[in-house]
């Protein structure tokens, strides 16, 4: 699973339990602990698409690239609906971008993506050019980290 191989190459930590522990998710990052949190009960594709949203949340952390909402999640202080949503459209955004690269299924991603799109409607034109930016960006990073500088390109080109 491609998405295993970034969060080892990246030292996340990556764990399954039940969902009593996911607050109704299918999965969370945890700043605090720099961990992903997966239900064990979700398909073998879902698990792939999770995990890949919740890697770019990882992104955000204090010594990646160190995106205000998570920094702030990470040392406990509260966020604005509004910053929530502007964080998880970046990693909706970039889940799309890095599942597109690594070849995932097309038809797959966009409906992950479109599950979101109640975040995206309330946003304005400048907030979302900052979220395709932010996901663009860490996917890149991820994608570096992983497979090396200018792999993010060479996949990219790949998949157009």
């Amino acid at each position: 699973m491609k998405a295993l191989e970034i969060a080892k190459a990246i030292d996340v930590k990556v764990m399954l339990k039940g969902e009593k522990h996911l607050r109704g998710c299918n999965g969370l990052y945890f700043p605090d602990k720099d961990e992903i949190v997966l239900r064990n009960s979700i398909t073998e594709y879902s698990v792939e698409f999770v995990l890949l949203h919740e890697l770019i949340h990882a992104t955000g952390h204090v010594n990646r690239l160190g995106r205000v909402s998570v920094v702030l999640m990470g040392l406990g202080i509260g966020t604005s609906q509004l910053e929530i949503d502007t964080e998880e459209s970046v990693a909706q955004f970039g889940a799309y971008y890095l599942g597109l690269v690594l070849e995932l299924d097309k038809e797959n991603l966009l409906e992950n993506l479109n599950g979101y799109s109640s975040c995206f409607n309330n946003l304005t034109p400048e907030t979302m050019e900052y979220i395709k930016r932010e996901a663009w960006n860490a996917a890149k990073w991820l994608c570096e980290r992983t497979y090396g500088v200018g792999s993010f390109v060479d996949l990219e080109q790949k998949a157009a």
